[in-house]
């Protein structure tokens, strides 16, 4: 497999910069309480799980990963077991990455065995995978681990490069798109993009789904690799510049809520939890006078902390970024 010919414009350059600007920062940036971090991490991976699957046509929210999480109940027709087994699924590999990524090497027996536990497939069942395709699967992962060793290509061009050329073989027979992007995952954690955990990258991806499924749609039969892999390389470091703004405006958040008082710390930590939250099941959990909720609302939706839906008795409120 060639290196791929890449155009590098001023504004790749000038991402590029930017967003290794931000890892080299963030030793110093992401200086929360670890119980604060464990809940920036909680809600990427909720995001991460429901963007994947509803860019793969599964429909699921949210908050119903969270309470599925959190071991709450569900209505008996919120979720179908199909999506259950497919969230379950996402979860575990997602766990997993996050806490193995080191020893999570780019071979085909390890990709296998992460395809095999988003699908939920018995031990050693290898039959997904196309045997066509095996070889050139090979082949991009022997190219991915030798040009990571050599460091010709900078790594964020280097995993833009492997996720197109992975979508465009498609090796496995179903899901090709979900492991696109767990794989990705895995290669930025293991270039040291360490913060990636903290905030959804999936997230971004779904904002933007309709680029991303023309992104997808380029076949490598019409369009020349160049010409598609500018595309991928811009539609990528944007979103990556675009998760890293997002993740600098949360720790931000999270500093300021230092000073927050207890009840409206509450009142965050509540909706968190259930996802969406009325005034009336936040004065059911919190036991809270409804005056002196309203009154926090207010301040907090003000303050952008909150996102308010609807109005009157109907009015919900969501976590803001």
């Amino acid at each position: 497999m060639k290196d791929p010919e890449i155009h590098i414009s001023f504004e790749i350059l000038k991402l590029i910069a930017e967003i290794d600007q931000f890892k080299g920062q963030w030793h110093t940036m992401g200086q929360l309480v670890p119980a604060k971090l464990q809940t920036l991490i909680k809600i990427s991976i909720v995001e991460s799980i429901g963007s994947s699957l509803r860019l793969a046509g599964i429909n699921c929210t949210d908050r119903q990963i969270g309470k599925l999480q959190s071991g709450l109940e569900l209505t008996p027709d919120s979720l179908d077991r199909q999506t259950i087994k497919a969230i379950i699924g996402y979860q575990k590999v997602i766990n997993l990455i996050h806490k193995s990524f080191l020893k999570i090497t780019l071979l085909p027996n390890h990709i296998n065995q992460l395809y095999s536990m988003i699908f939920t497939l018995p031990p050693g069942r290898a039959e997904a995978l196309q045997p066509q395709k095996a070889a050139a699967l090979k082949e991009l992962i022997r190219w991915t681990n030798a040009s990571l060793q050599d460091d010709k290509i900078h790594p964020l061009l280097l995993i833009v490069t492997f996720a197109m050329r992975f979508h465009d073989i498609s090796p496995f027979k179903e899901g090709n798109g979900r492991m696109a992007r767990v794989l990705t995952t895995l290669l930025l954690l293991r270039c040291g993009y360490i913060y990636t955990t903290y905030s959804s990258i999936e997230h971004v991806i779904e904002q933007h789904r309709d680029e991303y499924r023309a992104l997808q749609k380029l076949s490598a039969l019409t369009f020349n690799e160049k010409s598609r892999l500018t595309e991928w390389i811009s539609f990528f470091l944007h979103a990556l510049k675009e998760h890293k703004d997002t993740l600098t405006q949360k720790i931000d958040r999270e500093k300021i809520m230092v000073s927050l008082p207890d009840s409206s710390k509450e009142i965050i930590k509540i909706i968190s939890e259930q996802g969406q939250a009325t005034i009336s099941q936040i004065q059911i959990i919190s036991k809270a006078n409804r005056n002196t909720l309203k009154i926090r609302l207010r301040k907090l939706v003000k303050d952008k902390y909150l996102l308010q839906q609807g109005r009157g008795k109907g009015t919900r409120y969501t976590v803001g970024i």
